[in-house]
């Protein structure tokens, strides 16, 4: 083998060994998320306060997932005080949709 080649082949070890150095590392997951497919938790809970903007959201992107397998239970407290008051109009149309729903339609007012 000429000196030449030697060379060559140098550089090319080289640049590959460069390359694979330059490679992104995979990803990681906190290890508070990071399980097995065979690991499982009997019961996931969460509480705290959502804004209406990211109700959505927060449903979209958390509970949907939950849906189908079944055994989810949310339980709602809602709050509503705007600064001008809240119409009977308003306070009958949420009874009406509550109805709708099959929920229980107790509101309170204050």
């Amino acid at each position: 083998m000429e000196e030449t080649d030697t060379q060559v082949r140098i550089v090319r070890e080289d640049i590959a060994s460069f390359a694979s150095a330059q490679q992104p590392a995979e990803p990681t997951q906190p290890s508070a998320i990071a399980s097995t497919p065979d690991e499982t938790a009997d019961k996931l809970t969460w509480s705290g306060e959502i804004s209406a903007l990211k109700w959505m959201t927060f449903y979209s992107k958390v509970l949907a997932r939950f849906i189908t397998g079944g055994g989810i239970k949310l339980i709602v407290q809602m709050e509503i005080s705007p600064d001008k008051g809240i119409s009977k109009q308003k306070i009958d149309a949420a009874i009406l949709a509550l109805r709708e729903l099959g929920l229980n339609e107790d509101l309170s007012t204050e």
